[in-house]
């Protein structure tokens, strides 16, 4: 395989990363949306993230003479309140809602429920870990010819170095406690584990890293 390099994500990833994360999470979003979800909206939700908190995704990519080949993501965000505060401010969640209730997105009341309880079982894994900060690992995926060379390790490193830029003292993720690789992948880098939360899918184990503090080394 040729050299893949990490950066930071950018608008233009925004499609590639949200192909990868149809293909790598297909059975959570057919659990909301049994006919799935066009990868228009996933697009829209990626350039939100990246419109609010520039620095929210890493992605792993094939340099190529005809652009870069997308390998695989990782989305952190600094502070999920803030990302939200932000977006309310700029009147994007506003837009979000007018698309919801004109048919523009493809959802329905029982997927909003579904949703929205998910939402409470996200919120409730900061009471688990009961730590100030508010850095949260969302999403990490890898495309299948780019797995087993590391590159899942250094998409969640280069993420923490991030994090760390930004002075964030911790950080949390949830995960399955049935993804072995990803487990295993998150207690190599020194995420320890806090407990669990549920959603409309089961459970979650939440994990938590703390970030050395930079302002104490200088």
């Amino acid at each position: 395989m040729t050299e893949i390099i990490i950066r930071r994500g950018e608008p233009r990833d925004a499609a590639s990363v949200a192909a990868l994360f149809a293909a790598a999470f297909g059975d959570s979003i057919s659990h909301v949306f049994p006919d799935g979800v066009p990868l228009h909206v996933l697009e829209d939700l990626m350039l939100f993230i990246l419109k609010h908190d520039p620095w929210a995704c890493h992605v792993a990519v094939e340099c190529r003479s005809d652009g870069d080949l997308v390998l695989g993501y990782c989305l952190s965000p600094a502070s999920m309140p803030r990302l939200w505060v932000r977006a309310f401010i700029s009147g994007d969640i506003l837009r979000i809602i007018w698309r919801v209730l004109t048919r523009q997105f493809p959802v329905n009341w029982r997927q909003l429920r579904t949703l929205s309880r998910n939402k409470v079982s996200f919120l409730d894994s900061f009471r688990v870990v009961r730590f100030s900060g508010r850095a949260q690992i969302l999403s990490v995926a890898v495309s299948p010819e780019a797995q087993g060379h590391g590159v899942g390790t250094r998409l969640v490193k280069n993420a923490l170095a991030s994090l760390r830029r930004q002075k964030v003292s911790a950080v949390k993720l949830e995960v399955r406690p049935d993804n072995e690789p990803a487990l295993k992948l998150y207690e190599n880098l020194g995420f320890r584990r806090w407990g669990t939360t549920e959603d409309s899918q089961g459970t979650w184990l939440v994990m938590m890293k703390e970030l050395e503090n930079l302002k104490k080394r200088g």
